[in-house]
């Protein structure tokens, strides 16, 4: 995906293997060590990423990158300069675990960054950064001027997913023209953002970041040019959505502001409502951009039915909707079609809170959440009683010939594509047919109100 190359990108370029004065810290735990396991995958995949460039680099030094201690945490100023770090790699902001940097550790990295500003870096996942972040105006400018950012390029503009958009500081411009000049690692022709000067001399040319492809702000005008296309009419849309939201909502400032309150709105409902609790206990660590909630629900959390629960919760949230054991179905409420957290984080329902979104909204999400697990988890218990035997007493409902169904079928619709023709000339189901039977169905060919 575009994050994963955009990361790639910017850590292939600013690293440099054969530098032994260079070290590196990475806010997520070393992988594969006790506090990594509620990382996340991304964080974890692109912390294994930093490993392996040294590890199978020929003067790599594993020894030189240094891991938090917990996930998402920024070391003090005096720790980053005591470490010797020269490039800080921030992932663990927002996204996949819902925790923020908070105000106090963005002023100590950017302290350290002032310290010595030619030789010292950061670079930060900002995929869910715009809108939501929840510190001071001056803070915010402080970041977009003085920090190097990669995102996805369908999450910040618009178009085919695959693609990123990255920027860099002109100091950190200054280290990838260095590190050219000495490369530890070689760097896939899509990925490069300092191609040779010389087309006709692909191996012998000076490789530069002069030659683009980059938007020189100051002359407002691309470099070189960009290397793959995307697409005009997301791009588009997308711009016209930015700018109808800030007409809605007000500047980047504002939705700031408003991210951070929809933080507060998850805070007070929460608080209010015991069933679902924040995976991150850090009050001012909570995410601004995406909040991560836990059901906690007794030793029906501990249990089995846990996940089964869980999952009808989500077919409800979204249009599938679910059935009872008598086979009266309850319609899906298309409130939330996707709430799932990252694969390996800890956390049943992920939402987008930023401040984009109305706080009035987020209270509706946090409130469907909520009946879609009373509702999912009745379900779960009639169909636990159903098959121990016991005969579950259903009460009337006065609509519920409209609701119920004559059984339950399953259905598979199959188009002529990909069937063989037989000798006679017509398309040979007899393959589709024989697999329908097997699975104790009845093959039509025909519409499906023909059968």
């Amino acid at each position: 995906g575009g994050g994963h190359s955009g990361y790639t990108v910017c850590v292939q370029h600013l690293l440099n293997a054969n530098d032994a004065n260079q070290k590196v810290y990475v806010d997520t735990p070393r992988p594969e060590t006790g506090s990594a396991g509620a990382s996340g995958f991304f964080r974890q995949s692109w912390a294994t990423q930093l490993i392996e460039m040294h590890r199978f680099a020929e003067k790599g030094d594993e020894s030189r990158i240094h891991f938090a201690e917990k996930e998402g945490a920024i070391p003090s100023a005096k720790t980053l300069a005591d470490l010797g770090i020269s490039i800080f790699v921030g992932v663990g902001h927002e996204t996949t675990g819902a925790n923020s940097y908070t105000n106090v550790e963005i002023n100590e990295l950017l302290t350290w960054l002032d310290g010595d500003p030619e030789n010292r870096h950061a670079v930060f996942d900002a995929t869910s950064m715009l809108g939501a972040m929840p510190w001071s105006p001056e803070t915010v400018r402080a970041v977009m001027a003085k920090c190097c950012l990669f995102m996805p390029f369908q999450k910040a503009i618009g178009g085919i997913s695959g693609y990123f958009v990255a920027s860099f500081t002109p100091s950190a411009l200054s280290l990838i023209e260095k590190n050219q000049s000495n490369p530890s690692w070689a760097i896939p022709r899509q990925l490069k953002i300092a191609p040779p000067l010389d087309p006709k001399q692909p191996l012998s040319s000076k490789r530069s970041v002069d030659a683009g492809p980059f938007y020189d702000a100051e002359q407002d005008k691309m470099l070189g040019g960009v290397i793959n296309t995307y697409s005009a009419l997301a791009f588009a849309e997308t711009t016209f959505g930015l700018l109808q939201a800030e007409k809605r909502v007000g500047s980047v400032v504002e939705m700031n502001k408003r991210s951070a309150a929809n933080r507060e709105v998850v805070n007070q409902w929460v608080a209010k409502n015991p069933l679902l609790g924040l995976v991150v206990e850090d009050v001012e660590k909570r995410g601004a951009a995406v909040t991560l909630l836990r059901v906690n629900d007794g030793d029906i959390s501990s249990s089995d039915l846990h996940t089964r629960i869980v999952a009808r919760s989500k077919q409800l949230l979204g249009y599938e909707g679910i059935t009872h054991p008598n086979g009266e179905h309850e319609v899906g409420l298309d409130a939330a079609r996707y709430v799932n957290a990252f694969p390996g984080t800890p956390g049943d329902y992920r939402a987008w809170i930023g401040g984009i979104r109305e706080p009035d909204d987020v209270t509706a999400l946090l409130e469907n959440l909520q009946y879609a697990y009373l509702r999912a988890k009745i379900v779960v218990i009639e169909e636990e009683l159903t098959k121990r035997g016991v005969v579950v007493d259903y009460l009337a409902r006065s609509n519920a010939s409209d609701a119920v169904r004559e059984g339950t079928v399953k259905v598979l619709i199959a188009d002529a594509i990909g069937l063989r023709f037989g000798k006679d000339g017509k398309l040979d189901h007899s393959e589709l047919g024989a697999y329908i039977a097997e699975k104790g169905g009845a093959f039509h060919e025909g519409s499906a109100s023909q059968a």
